[in-house]
C-alpha cells in the first residue's frame, strides 16, 4: 500500500471513529461496542485488508494503551482488592489457557500441548472497556469497578506471558508444567522489577522536568522505555509496563508537585491521544 493509501485510509479510520462516537453519544450504546461491530463489518467486506504485522501492534501500540489505563488507575483501590483482582486476572487467565491447552491437545490430531496453551492463552483475557462502559452507565459499585479495572491492566500482561512461555515450548519442542512455571513467575518478577524502577527513574527526573513539553515528552516515552527494557531482559515488557503506570500515576506524599502547566500537558496528551485522563502523572 503506498503512503497516500494509508494515509486515506487512517483519515477514513478517524471519521468513522467520530462517526461512533456521535451515534453512541446520541443512542447511549457504548462506543466500544460500536467500534466493535464496525471492525466485524469490515472484516466481512469483500476486497484487500490491511494487515498489521503483530510485532509493530506490541511494540508501538499496545504499550501507551496500556500505560494510559494504568494511569488513569488506583494503585491503592487495586491493592485493596489485590485478592480478587489477581484471582481473576492471573489464576483465572492461567486455568482457562490451561483448560484450552488441553482441550487443543486432545481432540485436535497433531497438535501439541504447548501450542494449544498458546492458543489458549490467546483468548483468555476479556476485555474490560465494553463492560466497563456499560457499568459506568448504570452506575456499578466503585469496587465492582475497580476490579475490572485491575483485571482489564492485568489479564493481558498474564496471557502474554502465558503466550511467551508457551511460544518458547513450542519451538524447542519440550513442555515441562515445572519448567514453564518458572518461566512464568520470573518473567513475572522481573516485569514487576522493572516496571518499578523504570516508575523510580521518572519520579527521580520529575523536579528536573520543569518545561511543559519536556515533561510531556519523558511520559510519552515511559511506556516504550518500560516495555523495551522489560522485553531486553527477556521478562514481561507488558507487565513492566502496567506497573509503573499504576506507580507513576499514584500520587506519591513527599514526591515535589510537578508545574500546574507540566501536568495539564501530560494529562491532555494522554487523554486527546487514547481517551483516558491520567489522574496525576
Amino acid at each position: 500500500m503506498s503512503p497516500e493509501s494509508l494515509l486515506l485510509f487512517v483519515l477514513a479510520a478517524v471519521a468513522v471513529i467520530i462517526v461512533a462516537r456521535w451515534l453512541a453519544a446520541r443512542s447511549g450504546l457504548p462506543s466500544a461496542a460500536l467500534l466493535t461491530l464496525i471492525g466485524i463489518l469490515y472484516a466481512l467486506l469483500p476486497g484487500p485488508n490491511i494487515t498489521l504485522d503483530p510485532h509493530i501492534v506490541l511494540t508501538v501500540v499496545l504499550p501507551p494503551l496500556l500505560y494510559s489505563a494504568a494511569l488513569d488507575s488506583s494503585l491503592l483501590a487495586i491493592r485493596r482488592n489485590m485478592r480478587i483482582v489477581v484471582s481473576l486476572s492471573v489464576v483465572l487467565v492461567l486455568v482457562t489457557a490451561l483448560a484450552i491447552g488441553w482441550g487443543f491437545h486432545l481432540f485436535v490430531a497433531g497438535a501439541t500441548l504447548a501450542a494449544g496453551v498458546a492458543v489458549g492463552a490467546a483468548v483468555a483475557p476479556p476485555d474490560p472497556v465494553a463492560a466497563l462502559a456499560v457499568g459506568r452507565r448504570v452506575n456499578l459499585p466503585p469496587k465492582l469497578v475497580t476490579i475490572i479495572q485491575g483485571e482489564g491492566l492485568l489479564n493481558d500482561a498474564t496471557a502474554l506471558t502465558i503466550l511467551s512461555v508457551a511460544v518458547t515450548a513450542a519451538v524447542s519442542g519440550t513442555f515441562s508444567f515445572a519448567a514453564a512455571a518458572g518461566q512464568f513467575f520470573l518473567a513475572a518478577a522481573g516485569g514487576i522489577v522493572v516496571g518499578a524502577a523504570v516508575a523510580w527513574g521518572v519520579r527521580l527526573a520529575r523536579p528536573l522536568t520543569r518545561d511543559p513539553l519536556l515533561s510531556n515528552a519523558i511520559s510519552l516515552a515511559t511506556p516504550f522505555v518500560a516495555f523495551l527494557l522489560g522485553e531486553e531482559l527477556h521478562v514481561s515488557g507488558v507487565l513492566a509496563v502496567v506497573v509503573a503506570g499504576l506507580i507513576v500515576g499514584h500520587h506519591t506524599p513527599g514526591s515535589p508537585p510537578a508545574p500546574a502547566d507540566s501536568r495539564r500537558a501530560r494529562c491532555g496528551g494522554w487523554s486527546t491521544s487514547f481517551s483516558r485522563g491520567s489522574s496525576s502523572s
